[in-house]
């Protein structure tokens, strides 16, 4: 693929995000004021500087999705004010949400869709990931306004959200499906990194109405050594197995806890606790008296 410029030197752009597609070997560059589409069986594919498309309103973030229902690509893009636009693949707006929240400057923000349920997860602000209902109507996906309010607590932490996933499991021991968001955190008070991971029972019948609960408590990693800067750990969830950390060192892999006996490294994750009590403010969100 040839290099692709994306602005004149004498005009820099600040990139918001790059969005791989999934129909083609193209893109989606996110900018503050605008999007800029490359396709490798488009018109443009040879030009040097893509088009850009202007959007209204300064974006902060991004999130590409295709949706397996109704085979169509859409753009996600978090605006500064935080509204929520929604937008098809000739980057026409096909819905808009006021989500009443103002994003949290310099938050590494992380948009993760839920195609089980059709749930939007997000991270507003610093500490606190939000979920809202999404709906598919007229073979477009939208989102469900309420007049209470669409957009939900999930869960708030008492540091900053580096990273997080979420995916369904199902416990053959309690014949049950849950749900859980594997989550990376930052302390900013030691400069460690640390991994929670909360979950739901039955995330189908109770999308908003039952609170989440901790399947891990707090786990340290201080014992790996990580030099954090943003974009280096990730965390990434394999249904039914565990959870992947990916640190800018190597890998470490989580099981989905069953009691006392869950591994990382050999050693027992309850020996590897972190006994301090930075964390004891954890504040988990029953959304059923949020309604």
């Amino acid at each position: 693929m040839p290099t692709l410029w994306v602005d004149e030197v004498t005009a820099p752009c600040s990139i918001v995000s790059i969005l791989p597609r999934t129909l083609d070997r193209g893109f989606y560059i996110v900018e503050p004021i605008g999007i800029r589409k490359w396709s490798e069986y488009s018109s443009n594919s040879d030009q040097k500087i893509l088009p850009l498309q202007r959007t209204l309103g300064y974006n902060v973030a991004g999130l590409y999705y295709y949706s397996l229902v109704v085979h169509k690509e859409f753009l996600f893009l978090l605006k500064n004010d935080g509204t929520i636009q929604l937008l098809n693949e000739d980057l026409e707006v096909v819905d808009s949400l006021k989500t009443g929240v103002i994003p949290t400057l310099n938050t590494e923000f992380t948009f993760k869709y839920d195609d089980i349920i059709n749930q939007l997860y997000i991270n507003l602000t610093k500490d606190t990931i939000y979920g809202i209902e999404m709906k598919i109507s007229q073979d477009n996906l939208h989102f469900i306004h309420k007049k209470q309010g669409s957009v939900y607590i999930i869960h708030q932490f008492s540091s900053t959200i580096i990273d997080f996933g979420t995916s369904f499991h199902f416990n053959e021991y309690m014949n049950e499906e849950f749900q859980t968001i594997a989550t990376l955190l930052k302390d900013d008070s030691y400069n460690n990194i640390f991994a929670k991971i909360i979950y739901k029972v039955n995330p189908r019948k109770t999308k908003i109405d039952r609170k989440w609960d901790v399947l891990l408590p707090n786990l340290s990693l201080i014992t790996i050594k990580v030099d954090y800067t943003p974009g280096s750990c990730l965390i990434e969830t394999i249904t039914n197995i565990g959870f992947v950390v990916i640190t800018s060192h190597g890998f470490l892999f989580l099981t989905l806890p069953h009691g006392p006996q869950n591994f990382i490294n050999n050693f027992i994750i309850s020996d590897m606790l972190d006994e301090r009590d930075s964390f004891k403010n954890e504040t988990v969100f029953d959304n059923a008296n949020q309604q």
